[in-house]
């Protein structure tokens, strides 16, 4: 790379180390500027003259690793060098060269390079990548063909668009001097102490180039720190030398037009999301933080520096994203479409979204991606007020918000007063325009009508009166707890109250306690009393009803009218009563009018008009309209049968429809019919339900009961929600399941080693999409870059220099290479137990002819004619190789029968020999011979011979030639023996032959 080296006295081993130790690199900087219609770079030309010299434009360099001529490199300077520049908010600069000797000056004659001096005329502002003149207000660097000239500036126009960007864009620029003066060095992201940095920043002012996206804070400690984000020109020196330096990138994403990160870049913060296309190069991601875009139709997730996706994702130099979502990759729960993962690990909500995964949709927006409702909606014009109908599933329709009423919103609904509209808080009652409850029938005022008022108690939600003649009663029970004026609790039911007067008196009279207790006529509104006024009945007279300590005569449907006020009550024919009317109801009447006068009757009651909140269904006042019923749309106030296709409604007509009557039709958009719920629905009861925006088909309403997910969110969870993408260090397969990386990658877009985003092995280089180069001798990685850097050169070494290793080219073994190493390890072992197999045969074989040579084979066949030509045949014993369990056989049982062809098989295949018949007394023969050579008579092929007690003259078991050739031996009393079961003698133990070599008993 092109290198700036203006200091002559600068020690060179001094800087060699600190390159060494901390990776500052001495590097070209300053700024180019290009035209965005011709897509070239203006330049200027010899710096060293003294007069005003053409302006010109040149290609601007598309690679990092080639030279660039300082005839295009400008220092951009604020025209208050202890200002911040800010490239987007008309700042006032000087375009100056790098050495800071020529400026871009505007004149008569146009455009010009001229000595700085610093005038008017070489004064700009910069704002929204225009060029404006000061010397020449409202007119506009532009270029026409080849010539440079001030226009009437306009945004948007090409030929005057200018873009300045930083020629080394990677890292903050660090000058010992102000101005961007001198030789410079390029810090990258970490974190600096004094000894690690040039000693020039804690003596004297410097100046830093900052590129969009990094940081440069100096930190005093103390939680006293000073952070830049942009270009500074003229800093004062840092005088505490235990401060620290910290270079990085904000939470977020830079991208890079071209690979290495190089030309024009752009920073994006967390929480931005971008539809337009980007070209991209190369990329650099902090840690902690994810980019997910669309490229070629399906998520790319970023989680690292990339300083090329050549060989990976395309075989150009740069690549075009689609969409661009950017957050931190720390949140514990991933958040819905509708926000980010923040730098607090929580979710932050697009705007119209809210929920902690933001989820749901905000008041006032509404839809699958929360739209604003209406500004209609939200008007207050006219004391109006709307609202929509809101949330994922809501329509975006005005309608009147709470508390109002009338065709524009503009009247306060009942149950609501004043120029809000507020709610009147009036519990059993209704208020007036100033806000005063009026409160139903047996509700205390004084209580906001939430509590009875005294002479009633509360049963269920209703106020009933007390008893006739109570003052008081209690408020749960309805049980007296005092008496009227003149009443006394009776001394038999002290709950019930009775005159104080104990004289007996008629109905229709009452004994005059200041007449001598003389019997005295009630008032005529009492059939029985305790005075003689008309408050002071104890029964009212027919036809009248005791209400409040007053008898008032019920209309015909039993309604009875107060005289204290315009109260609701009805008849309670049972108890000569006028009960308050339910809670809820305005007004009420019986609902058969007969039970006025029958006390036997039902009395139930029906009420007529409903308070605020409630409307009126068959005679109820309700909250809601039971299923099947809806509000009447036209007056509000009562619940009216669905259509007959709803088995629930938002309106009367048949496009109303909730869920449907029938069983076997489902309900959507409102019209019940046989067709099946789409796929991004799903199916509740007999009602069409749309999913979550993020899925496309679902199990339920929330984000996290998909079933199947969109493109743009393709990986499904465990938990059931749709994610833009995996963790880092998966990728997502064709069917849309996270798959490991390549172990040579840290991030990938597949499972083959050659489909590297970044390399596991921080000290490989990643190139073409694979992990395949390495640092070279004399150089380091940076790992903020994942480039090698030159000690010797203090350059970066371009990656299509690094040689390449043999890298692994496949995520795993191929399933037939797996079965091939399988079958190849059981024919292993079937080899090593057949070497093993036929070293024991071989023994046998070995054993079996010492065995064999002992033998006199005269005898042997000879016994073995006279064994052929027994009449009883003996047993032939098996080959002894289990354990199995001896059979016994008493002496009156005879042995097995003697198979001949297995005897001469047996006899030829274990000693090789051509025998002919033998019998069963040839064998006995030859073992008696046997033991008169002092043979053992257990060496013969693993018979072993036990002979009865009886059998020798001489009573133990041994027997003469005689007494065999006599007959005198009983084949069946003897017996064989070997492991698998042949005749054991029950009188002597059989014996294992002792030179017998293949376990014979």
């Amino acid at each position: 790379m092109y290198m700036k080296m203006k200091s002559r006295n600068v020690n060179f081993l001094y800087v060699f180390l600190c390159i060494l130790a901390v990776w500052i690199r001495l590097v070209p900087a300053s700024k180019l500027i290009r035209n965005s219609n011709s897509q070239s770079c203006l330049q200027h030309s010899d710096t060293t003259s003294t007069s005003c010299v053409p302006l010109s434009q040149t290609t601007c360099p598309v690679n990092r690793f080639n030279d660039v001529s300082k005839s295009i490199e400008w220092n951009i300077i604020p025209t208050n060098p202890s200002t911040a520049l800010d490239l987007t908010n008309s700042t006032d600069v000087f375009i100056e060269s790098s050495d800071n000797k020529i400026c871009l000056s505007a004149s008569s004659n146009g455009v010009q390079v001229c000595p700085c001096d610093q005038s008017i005329s070489q004064k700009w502002k910069i704002n929204n990548n225009t060029l404006m003149s000061n010397a020449n207000v409202g007119q506009c660097l532009a270029v026409m063909g080849n010539q440079f000239v001030l226009n009437t500036c306009q945004t948007g126009v090409d030929s005057m668009s200018w873009e300045p960007y930083h020629v080394a864009p990677n890292a903050v620029n660090f000058y010992p001097s102000t101005l961007f003066m001198n030789n410079y060095t390029q810090l990258t992201m970490d974190t600096y102490t004094f000894q690690k940095l040039p000693s020039s920043m804690f003596s004297s002012p410097f100046s830093i180039e900052i590129p969009p996206g990094f940081q440069f804070i100096i930190d005093h400690g103390n939680n006293n720190s000073i952070t830049y984000n942009s270009d500074m020109a003229n800093l004062p020196p840092i005088n505490d030398k235990t401060s620290t330096i910290i270079v990085k990138i904000k939470p977020g994403m830079i991208i890079y037009e071209r690979e290495n990160y190089f030309g024009a870049s752009e920073y994006f913060d967390v929480g931005t999301w971008i539809s337009k296309p980007q070209s991209v190069g190369s990329i650099m991601l902090p840690t902690n933080s994810r980019a997910i875009s669309n490229f070629s139709g399906n998520n790319l997730a970023l989680f690292e520096p990339i300083h090329s996706f050549t060989g990976v994702l395309t075989e150009s130099n740069q690549i075009s994203f689609g969409n661009l979502d950017i957050s931190q990759s720390t949140c514990k729960d991933e958040c819905t479409s509708g926000g980010f993962c923040s730098t607090n690990n929580v979710c932050v909500c697009k705007p119209g979204f809210t929920g902690p995964r933001c989820d749901q949709c905000a008041p006032g927006f509404w839809g699958p991606t929360c739209l604003a409702c209406s500004l209609t909606c939200k008007g207050t014009a006219n004391n109006s007020q709307m609202t929509c109908d809101d949330g994922l599933l809501g329509t975006g329709k005005c309608k009147c918000a709470t508390g109002f009423n009338g065709t524009g919103c503009n009247t306060c609904a009942p149950g609501f007063f004043g120029p809000n509209c507020t709610p009147c808080n009036c519990g059993n009652g209704v208020c007036d325009n100033q806000g005063k409850c009026t409160c139903n029938a047996g509700w205390d005022p004084n209580t906001n009508c939430t509590v009875p008022k005294s002479g009633y108690f509360l049963s269920g939600n209703d106020a009933k009166a007390c008893a006739i003649g109570c003052a008081t009663c209690d408020s749960q029970t309805g049980k007296c707890t005092s008496c009227l004026a003149g009443l006394n609790f009776a001394t038999d039911n002290p709950t019930q109250c009775v005159p104080q007067n104990t004289v007996t008196c008629p109905d229709g009279q009452f004994p005059d306690g200041n007449n001598g207790n003389t019997c005295t006529p009630c008032n005529t509104d009492c059939a029985k009393c305790f005075g003689s006024g008309p408050d002071q009945c104890l029964k009212c007279a027919t036809p009248k009803f005791y209400l409040e300590k007053q008898c008032v005569t019920p209309s015909a449907n039993g309604k009875c009218i107060s005289p204290l006020g315009n109260q609701a009550f009805v008849a309670n024919a049972a108890q000569g009563i006028c009960n308050a009317c339910p809670s809820a109801c305005l007004d009420c009447s019986l609902a058969n009018p007969a039970d006025l006068n029958n006390p036997s009757g039902s009395g139930a009651v029906q009420c007529s008009s409903c308070l605020p909140g409630y409307v009126l269904d068959n005679g109820n006042c309700v909250k809601t309209c039971p299923p099947g019923k809806v509000v009447d749309p036209n007056n509000k106030s009562n619940c009216i049968a669905c259509n007959s296709a709803c088995a629930t409604c938002s309106g009367p007509s048949a496009s109303e429809c909730l869920s449907c009557s029938a069983s076997n039709q489902f309900a959507l958009n409102g019209i019940c019919s046989s067709t099946s719920c789409p796929s991004s629905y799903f199916t509740q009861n007999t009602t069409c339900i749309k999913c979550h925006p993020d899925c496309t088909e679902c199990s339920g309403s929330g984000f996290n009961q998909c079933k199947k997910c969109p493109s743009t969110r393709p990986i499904l969870t465990s938990g059931g929600q749709c994610v833009e993408s995996c963790q880092d260090g998966n990728f997502a397969d064709s069917t849309g399941k996270c798959q490991k990386c390549h172990s040579d990658c840290s991030s990938c877009v597949g499972s083959s080693s050659n489909q590297c985003l970044g390399c596991a092995d921080q000290s490989k280089v990643l190139i073409n999409g694979t992990c395949s180069g390495s640092c070279p001798a004399g150089s380091k990685m940076i790992v903020a870059e994942r480039l090698c850097y030159n000690l010797q050169t203090n350059t970066i070494i371009s990656p299509n220099s690094i040689p390449i290793s043999n890298p692994t080219q496949s995520s795993g073994l191929d399933w037939w290479k797996i079965l091939l190493i399988i079958l190849s390890i059981i024919t292993f072992i079937i080899l090593i137990l057949m070497l093993i197999r036929c070293i024991a045969v071989k023994k046998r074989v070995a054993k079996t002819t010492e065995f064999g040579e002992n033998l006199d084979s005269n005898n042997v066949n000879r016994n073995m004619r006279n064994l052929q030509n027994s009449q009883n045949p003996i047993s032939v014993p098996e080959m002894a190789h289990s354990d199995s369990t001896t059979k016994h056989f008493d002496n009156h049982q005879p042995p097995p029968a003697y198979d001949i062809t297995a005897g001469k098989l047996y006899w030829k295949r274990m000693h090789k020999k051509t025998t002919s018949e033998l019998s069963s007394r040839d064998y006995a023969l030859w073992k008696l011979e046997g033991r008169n050579r002092s043979r053992r008579i257990d060496d013969w092929d693993g018979f072993v011979t036990a002979i009865p007690g009886g059998a020798s003259s001489s009573g133990n078991n041994e027997y003469s030639k005689s007494d065999d050739y006599n007959n005198s031996y009983d084949i069946e009393s003897i017996g064989y023996r070997n492991s698998k079961g042949s005749v054991k003698s029950n009188i002597l133990p059989a014996k294992r032959g002792s030179n017998w070599g293949e376990n014979w008993l």
